[in-house]
C-alpha cells in the first residue's frame, strides 16, 4: 500500500496550499488500470486515485467541473493524451 501513503502525503500538501482566487483553474487527470498491452501488468486504484483528486480540486480548490479532464483506462490512449495536452 505503498501508494496510500503517497496518497496521503498529497494531500496534506495540498490541504497546506490555498487556492488562488485570480488564475483561472484547469487539470488533465489520467488514470489507467487496465493495460491492453499484455506485457504490462494491470494496476489497482489509478482510476480511484483519479475520482478522488477530481473532488478534492472541486471541493476543496474551486475547480470548475468543466476545468477537468479525464481520462480513464482505455480511453487514455496516447493520442487521448496528447490531444488533451494541445486542444484542451
Amino acid at each position: 500500500m505503498q501508494y496510500l501513503k503517497w496518497i496521503g502525503i498529497l494531500m496534506l500538501l495540498l490541504g497546506i496550499i490555498q487556492p488562488t482566487a485570480a488564475a483561472e483553474q484547469w487539470a488533465l487527470l489520467i488514470g489507467i488500470n487496465d493495460y491492453v498491452h499484455p506485457e504490462i501488468h494491470d494496476l489497482r486504484g489509478c482510476e480511484t486515485d483519479v475520482k478522488m483528486m477530481t473532488n478534492l480540486l472541486k471541493e476543496h480548490f474551486g475547480f470548475p467541473p468543466e476545468n477537468l479532464k479525464i481520462l480513464l483506462s482505455r480511453e487514455a490512449t496516447r493520442d487521448a493524451i496528447l490531444t488533451a495536452f494541445k486542444e484542451w
